[in-house]
């Protein structure tokens, strides 16, 4: 998945690297995305929003709603719900189901929101069914992760964008950098390279397809957990230290080779309140 939760501008910064021109700048970037899907590993969980549909099995025995344990979930587009086919030529016949979103007060659309964890559905069964084997698939299609936190950054596209286009023209270039999720109405785009007053853009990401755009589009920026963003940071600065001692000759002693790098105490403090066990 290309996605980074840090952009590359402050991985450069004097705080972090000090690093200036734009030599490594895909090496960085590929750290900064490497980092991220780090974080997603240890956490059981990403916070980039992806756009797909899912499919669950379940095994119910009674009528009436009931509860569906599924990934961190933002909002639903459509559910469906059928009965399991065996095997055979058949396909499964699906049906609209009804269904509830739990917690309640999670608002994962919110800047403070948490994500939906739970469904409870309408299952195949209906009240005169009298079997106690009901297997059935659940379809859902929406959008998956965390949170969805969109800011605006005050630019916009200075020319149209065609579908195919993967350079856009922008009314101000300095609010955005490499490393950004971008949103142009219900695209998700992601930005490689920044050259005033264009950026480089790879598109359709996270599920999304590229959709032509008219001038003047708001860009809208996909904005992360605080200790989120702070740890993939963390973690890019100590992959790009630990690769440039081994590019000299100096590796670190302590790790075996080709061990993968541990994330440290420090980084895995940041982020434990976003850690939750695998369903």
């Amino acid at each position: 998945m290309t996605n980074a939760y840090c952009d590359l501008d402050t991985l450069k910064s004097a705080g972090a690297l000090n690093i200036s021109g734009n030599a490594h700048d895909r090496r960085l970037l590929n750290l900064l995305e490497e980092a991220s899907r780090l974080i997603d590993g240890y956490c059981n969980r990403h916070f980039y929003v992806l756009e797909t549909t899912r499919q669950f099995e379940a095994n119910w025995w009674s009528p009436g709603l009931q509860q569906l344990l599924v990934p961190d979930l933002i909002s639903v587009d459509s559910a469906r719900v059928a009965a399991k086919f065996d095997g055979g030529a058949g396909q499964p016949k699906w049906r609209t189901a009804s269904y509830r979103l739990y917690p309640m007060d999670a608002s994962p659309e919110r800047a403070w929101g948490r994500p939906y964890t739970r469904m409870a559905i309408e299952p195949v069964c209906t009240p005169l069914c009298r079997r106690t084997d009901c297997h059935a698939l659940v379809e859902i299609a929406g959008r998956w992760g965390y949170r969805l936190d969109l800011v605006e950054t005050g630019a916009t596209t200075g020319a149209a964008l065609a579908a195919g286009d993967t350079t856009v023209t922008l009314s101000d270039a300095d609010a955005l950098a490499p490393g950004h999720t971008l949103a142009l109405d219900d695209e998700q785009v992601y930005v490689t390279a920044v050259a005033a007053p264009e950026a480089t853009l790879e598109r359709g990401v996270n599920g999304t397809e590229a959709a032509a755009h008219t001038t003047a589009t708001p860009i809208r920026l996909y904005r992360y957990p605080g200790p989120v963003s702070e740890g993939c940071l963390q973690l890019a600065v100590q992959l790009w230290h630990t690769r440039d001692r081994a590019a000299r000759g100096f590796e670190d002693p302590r790790r075996p080779a080709g061990e993968a790098v541990d994330p440290g105490r420090e980084l895995k403090s940041l982020v434990a309140a976003y850690r939750k066990l695998p369903l």
